[in-house]
């Protein structure tokens, strides 16, 4: 089986606690799942053939304050940074972090930074789970 990057990315790329991707382990293909808790699981292909499929992470999976952190040496201006790292370290929620960074005018930049850590992410996840990929 072989995916693609961009696939994948739109996975780690949706912030939706309900919704959820999962790979066909025959062909590849992603299925969009809506996940409610407390809810009967839906009937569709993946709940029918669960084996067949490898759920996706997704935004509340990875590890997006860390990548915060990754990110802070990137800011050019001095009082940006000690402003942002205070915040990392007050423990606010990435919402409230990528508002300030809007804010600082540099939430595009760090959307561009964000998606070069999911492909390294995807990439990583892609060996992990013995999946061939191409970009």
């Amino acid at each position: 089986m072989t995916v693609q990057i961009e696939e994948l990315l739109k996975a780690f790329e949706l912030n939706n606690p309900y919704l959820k991707f999962y790979l066909n382990k025959n062909d590849g293909h992603m299925a969009l799942v809506t996940e409610i808790p407390g809810d009967d699981k839906a009937e569709n292909e993946v709940t029918a053939h669960p084996d067949a499929y490898i759920k996706l992470p997704t935004q509340a999976n990875l590890d997006l304050p860390e990548m915060i952190k990754g990110f802070v040496p990137m800011m050019k201006d001095p009082k940006q940074r000690a402003a942002f790292q205070q915040s990392i370290e007050a423990g606010k929620t990435v919402t409230q972090l990528e508002r300030e960074l809007k804010d600082m005018g540099l939430v595009q930049f760090w959307y561009t930074f964000q998606r070069m850590e999911f492909r390294k992410i995807a990439k990583k996840w892609c060996e992990d789970n013995h999946v061939a990929y191409e970009e």
